[in-house]
């Protein structure tokens, strides 16, 4: 009963709780340190065989903390912190790879809107002049934006487009227009209206503003009739600039988009209002004498009847331009008469304004012609007269008239 006793307490060792260090070696498997083997239990039993060491070490950790009621942290799926940092990684890699999918706010504003002016309208040829108004974009985004600006400049006063209009002090107006490209075929209109849309796209950079220069091009078209006096000007007044903004890496925002105040997916869109610089044109009392033909007598042997001939003067004055127009006397003239000179031998002869040949024409305001102008040419005949004398001495006679045109 003693080696029973015995035998029982090397099996158990303490009561409750099995020794592992007595286990029998598994038949065909060498003995390690954590077993027994070879040695039959009392009572004739076969002795168990034992696992491998490296089974026994993998029991050993599966059941290290089988009597623990709460499992701690080991027991745990935890990763190791080489996969926790592998883990954060990728987050913050999606996290920044997103970022440029996003619009960030973003607002524009006219930073100068210039005037226009077109100097000195003369005649009635067309006149042609350009400016820039310039926008200015800053947004706070890391990767930038997309950015699509358009600009509509007001009908102002006196209203209207195609034509737009300047008037002067005396109410007279003159039609001008605003145009998008040098061709000067694109029309600029008011928000609202039926023109093509004026607008530009950029790639909007992450640091600093972004300047948007919009040309202006400008145009007084000819064949206008404006009287002179007063200088012209124009004022389109309260005008529009709008802008649309998306990702960078998405396509820009339309001209629709600008105009309609819409935007694209992740994007946005603002408006603001500027004052367009004031247009202007001075048309000046000006005249211009275009056209002065020769007054040729022709040939005679004798001068017993008068001989009777005409040229043309034309002249152009500005509209509203009050001119007079005089004759000189020539290089010869006597006794208040003109004449052809030949080697010292003179011939008498006289101009007139009417073809009855009535009114001398002068050189005097008082004996001259006068009128208003009307931008366009006016033609003046000159009528000649050499009067009936006794046979000159044979000869080329001539003389020279200084046109005189005062306004």
């Amino acid at each position: 009963m003693a080696g029973r006793r015995q035998h029982d307490r090397s099996r158990t060792g303490k009561p409750g709780r099995r020794n592992h260090r007595h286990r029998p070696c598994r038949r065909g498997v060498s003995a390690g340190p954590a077993c027994r083997c070879g040695a039959a239990h009392p009572g004739g039993r076969q002795p168990r065989l034992c696992a491998s060491p490296a089974h026994h070490r993998a029991r050993q950790r599966s059941t290290r903390h089988h009597d623990t009621a709460v499992p701690t942290m080991s027991d745990t799926a935890k990763p190791s912190p080489r996969k926790l940092r592998i883990a954060t990684l990728h987050i913050l890699l999606l996290a920044f790879a997103g970022l440029p999918f996003f619009a960030w706010a973003q607002s524009c504003q006219v930073i100068r809107s210039p005037n226009i002016d077109f100097g000195e309208i003369r005649g009635t040829a067309t006149t042609d002049t350009a400016a820039t108004v310039v926008v200015s974009c800053q947004g706070l985004a890391p990767f930038g934006n997309q950015i699509t600006a358009c600009i509509f400049p007001g009908e102002g006063v006196p209203g209207g487009v195609a034509p737009r209009r300047m008037t002067n002090d005396a109410g007279a107006l003159m039609n001008y227009d605003l145009y998008a490209n040098p061709a000067q075929t694109q029309l600029l209109g008011a928000l609202g209206g039926s023109q093509p849309v004026y607008a530009i796209s950029i790639q909007a950079g992450a640091l600093g503003p972004q300047q948007i220069p919009f040309n202006i091009y400008a145009r007084v078209p000819g064949g206008q009739t404006v009287p002179a006096a007063y200088r012209y000007q124009g004022n389109p007044g309260t005008s529009i600039l709008r802008y649309s903004y998306g990702p960078p890496l998405l396509a820009p925002p339309t001209a629709e988009n600008c105009r309609d105040g819409t935007f694209p997916l992740l994007g946005g869109a603002g408006q603001s209002q500027f004052l367009f610089g004031t247009v202007s044109a001075q048309v000046p009392s000006a005249c211009l004498i275009t056209i002065a033909t020769d007054l040729d007598f022709g040939s005679a042997s004798r001068l017993d009847a008068p001989h009777d001939q005409s040229s043309l003067i034309r002249i152009r004055c500005a509209t509203g331009t009050v001119w007079t127009m005089t004759l000189s006397n020539g290089n010869n003239p006597a006794n208040g008469q003109r004449r052809m000179a030949s080697n010292g031998n003179f011939l008498p002869y006289e101009l007139y304004l009417d073809p009855a040949l009535l009114i001398p024409w002068g050189d005097s305001e008082a004996t001259g012609a006068s009128d208003v102008g009307e931008n366009e040419d006016v033609a003046f005949p000159v009528y000649g007269r050499v009067f009936p004398q006794p046979a000159p001495i044979p000869g080329s006679y001539s003389d020279t008239i200084t046109v005189t045109l005062t306004y």
